[in-house]
């Protein structure tokens, strides 16, 4: 029976633990022949009643033990044939006595996603699938106790481009993007879980608390949502532990605990060594554990098949970060330089360059080494390219040789050519031509003083295959303005040296000739006066 839950109401048992079955069935059409009852659990025949001689009335009356919880009364009619069947119980149990199981289950992972970039690919050796299916979950034991249970992980890897001057978020990839701290799979358990009549109210208060505990749902994102720097090419990488716990709740009814000669420990003993894993719910598989042990010879629990019922489950898997984080690499963009002289110098003049990075200039920096700057190589035309980080300042000089270099500070990323300004401070090439009144075009040694007779430069003037000697100064030893000294002496015969001043000044080429002196002859020697006297010649 019922109790309701109210003061003053009470349950009455009976002292011989036994309690009547009474039947009472009536036909008009005559047709009921008799009745036999029997043990549903067992199949045992209890008793068996005959119908009144019309066959309109079945009635009869057995004491049962307590022990026998459900029977089948099988009626007949008058010829043999069956008629119907009927099963009775000796009624609701008033009073329960729980039986819960807190354990861990491995739950599935998700298959670790790797990209370009990525380089974390740690994952358990457990089944893969969706962490929030709980159906064919791995439960290893159900001794008890749900930490420490054993768990899954798996990664996750993402690469992206931030091409912008502020840092960028950066989600882990669907499904790990949708994973939330605690997410509760299944419950069959919160509800009406205190409307239970459980002989330890006590008891069912920690049990209530703990389910309403272990079933709150935690909603924030379980993993991190990173941050790409300015500029970047950027890979993020996430490691995330998957753990499991299920509560499954049973209950026996209290008046079978208490009957003589049930021992409850030796069937909890029974549950936990017969217990399999299976696609079914928790309860479902510890009530095919205790009914395999009920149901065989060696049950010795003075329990029987039927007395275990099914309260419900309550399925949680809470995921952990733990680790995360960004391998940032830095977003490149092609620069082109230009020298822009004042004066052109000519065609293939060296030139010279230098690039100093002068720091990030966006916050947070983007990655890059600060002292990690290219050189920067000028060629024939003045022209330079290099692959710059973006996001960064930069300040480049450069000029071709004997120019006064400029600066030009720019950030990346740039759009155009940067021009690098340079000014042409000297005279870059001074050609000296030697030539003689009576031989033309000659070589000679070259010397060139300034103002105050101080040796500027030396050389000797050669041939250029057109006729002429001419004299040039080697690229790097440019004149400055100003007026300079030219003396050239011959290389052969003496002659007088040739001497010219000129003033020089700043320019790409300058022209002049030395003219030395004729080839110098040794003077006529004078002949001998004759005496007065004379001799004859013999």
């Amino acid at each position: 029976m019922q109790v309701p839950q109210e003061a003053d109401w009470g349950g009455f048992y009976p002292v011989d633990d036994q309690y009547t079955l009474t039947v009472l069935l009536h036909d008009s059409q005559g047709r009921l022949g008799q009745m036999v009852v029997k043990s549903l659990q067992t199949g045992m025949l209890i008793r068996r009643w005959s119908a009144s001689r019309d066959g309109r009335q079945l009635k009869g009356a057995v004491q049962l033990p307590w022990e026998v919880d459900y029977v089948t009364l099988e009626v007949s009619s008058r010829d043999g044939q069956p008629m119907f069947a009927l099963a009775a119980t000796n009624g609701l149990a008033d009073r329960l006595v729980l039986l819960d199981w807190n354990v861990g289950f491995v739950p599935y992972r998700p298959a670790v996603i790797e990209s370009a970039k990525g380089h974390v690919a740690d994952a358990s050796n457990t089944p893969v699938g969706n962490p929030y299916q709980w159906r064919g979950v791995f439960i290893p034991s159900i001794n008890g106790g749900g930490a420490g249970a054993p768990t899954s992980w798996s990664s996750a890897n993402a690469d992206a481009v931030n091409d912008d001057s502020t840092k960028a978020p950066l989600l882990p990839p669907p499904p790990f993007q949708n994973y939330i701290k605690r997410n509760v799979l299944l419950d069959t358990l919160s509800q009406g879980l205190d409307m239970l009549p459980v002989s330890n109210p006590v008891y069912l208060d920690w049990l209530i608390k703990e389910v309403k505990d272990q079933s709150s749902r935690d909603t924030t994102p379980a993993l991190s949502c990173l941050e790409l720097p300015p500029y970047s090419l950027g890979s993020g990488y996430w490691n995330v532990d998957f753990s499991g716990t299920v509560i499954g709740v049973l209950a026996v009814p209290y008046r079978r605990t208490e009957n003589v000669g049930t021992d409850l420990n030796m069937l909890l003993e029974q549950i936990r060594k017969l217990f399999k894993c299976s696609d079914k719910s928790f309860t479902e598989m510890l009530l095919d554990a205790a009914e395999a042990y009920l149901r065989s010879e060696q049950n010795r629990s003075g329990y029987f098949a039927g007395d275990l019922l099914e309260i419900g489950n309550l399925y949680r898997v809470d995921v952990l970060e733990r680790y995360c984080g960004v391998q940032g690499y830095p977003l490149t963009q092609e620069v082109t330089f230009q020298l822009a002289p004042d004066i052109a110098p000519p065609a293939g003049w060296p030139a010279y360059g230098q690039l100093s990075d002068q720091g990030a200039w966006t916050t947070p920096p983007p990655p890059g080494l600060i002292d990690d700057t290219p050189p920067l190589v000028f060629d024939a035309s003045g022209k330079a390219t290099l692959q710059l980080n973006k996001g960064w300042r930069y300040e480049v000089s450069g000029a071709y040789e004997g120019y006064e270099a400029g600066k030009h500070n720019f950030d990346t990323p740039v759009s155009g050519v940067i021009s690098v300004p340079c000014l042409l401070k000297v005279l870059l090439i001074l050609k000296v031509y030697t030539t003689s009144p009576d031989s033309g075009a000659i070589p000679a040694n070259i010397t060139i003083t300034d103002v105050k007779g101080n040796p500027v430069m030396t050389g000797t003037t050669q041939s250029d295959g057109k006729g002429n000697y001419v004299f040039s100064n080697p690229i790097g030893q440019t004149l400055s303005p100003g007026e300079y000294t030219i003396t050239a002496t011959s290389m052969g015969p003496p002659r007088n040296p040739g001497t010219t001043t000129i003033t020089v000044s700043r320019g790409v080429e300058q022209e002049v000739t030395v003219q030395l002196g004729p080839i110098r002859r040794p003077p006529l020697k004078k002949k001998a006066k004759q005496s007065g006297s004379s001799s004859a010649l013999p």
